[in-house]
């Protein structure tokens, strides 16, 4: 790439950045924090970076692993750190996610759901087509849940003028809906994206910087099975601090369950006292469809409802 722009007159430099989760590079201390080689094109006021490793990456967007990165531009002499041009002016990655599912009856061994994946970025998931089966699912538990489902089938379609990606999954049944007496409990949980992970330290000693807002949206919309109603649906939930906030709404009628979570961790640099605190509202957001949804049938439905009245004349 840097010879073909070179023969139309255009300047671009070799540059070095870290791809990937990992601390930032310390502009202070000499080391070798790089693994990843991109193109910087200056452009008068402006830069455009260019991804040459994956020809599929679209012009001018990076991925998620070096946007907001220190990157060293080699230019001899003048060879100096440039942070590359983070999405949406370093604001924020929205990420959205919605599942449409048909809850089976306990017999049932897959449940089928399709989930819309969309990532406003240059987005990794439209090269999905091409992976294997092993490798869909690794996309599948990194980017869009990593709760413990059984995954059986998935099959993926790419839109590109949307910059999404529709799978078609087969979840096993034991892992979204249980038998409790006359009750089944409907876990929602098939659904979250994750958000970054911070391992356990005994003690931090440098500050936390997050490079840009995590906006992340998912959706979660649920047939219920004929014959059977909502008897327990969990609390709605609303919940701010400093590192962002999260919100859980739940939406009801007579044959289907929607509920959409949205959270968000903002950017910004953060004390390493407030480590274990950071980590703490993170495993809170990553938690927050934990609780499971109760369901009746209509005839048992009514018959509590029945028991419930003669109780009450009763007192």
């Amino acid at each position: 790439m840097k010879a073909a722009l070179s023969v139309a007159d255009i300047n671009s430099f070799y540059s070095l950045v870290f791809s990937g989760v990992g601390d930032e590079v310390d502009p202070q201390f000499p080391a070798q924090s790089f693994n990843h080689v991109i193109l910087n094109v200056p452009m008068g006021e402006d830069t455009i970076w260019l991804e040459c490793t994956n020809p599929k990456a679209p012009f001018g967007q990076m991925g998620r692993g070096t946007i907001g990165k220190y990157s060293l531009v080699v230019n001899g002499e003048e060879s100096k750190l440039v942070r590359v041009k983070s999405i949406d002016n370093g604001q924020r990655i929205r990420i959205n996610n919605t599942l449409y599912i048909d809850a089976p009856l306990n017999n049932t061994t897959t449940v089928a759901g399709q989930i819309t994946y969309s990532e406003f970025y240059y987005l990794p998931g439209l090269e999905l087509v091409e992976l294997s089966h092993k490798n869909l699912k690794e996309f599948y538990y990194d980017n869009i849940s990593k709760s413990a489902l059984g995954l059986n089938e998935i099959h993926v379609v790419a839109d590109h003028e949307r910059n999404s990606v529709h799978l078609q999954c087969g979840f096993e049944t034991s892992t979204f809906l249980k038998s409790a007496g006359d009750h089944l409990i409907l876990s929602p949980g098939l659904l979250q994206s994750p958000f970054p992970d911070l391992p356990q330290v005994k003690e931090r000693e440098k500050d936390i910087n997050l490079d840009f807002t995590y906006f992340i949206t998912d959706t979660i919309n649920i047939a219920l099975p004929e014959g059977y109603i909502t008897s327990y649906i969990p609390e709605n939930r609303i919940y701010e601090n400093e590192f962002g906030s999260y919100q859980l709404e739940y939406f009801t009628d007579e044959n289907s369950i929607r509920l959409i979570a949205v959270r968000e961790l903002k950017k910004g640099t953060y004390s390493f006292k407030n480590y274990n605190n950071l980590r703490d509202f993170l495993e809170q957001c990553n938690g927050l469809l934990s609780t499971g949804i109760v369901l009746n049938t209509v005839n048992e439905q009514k018959s509590n409802e029945s028991k419930t009245m003669e109780i009450n004349r009763g007192k």
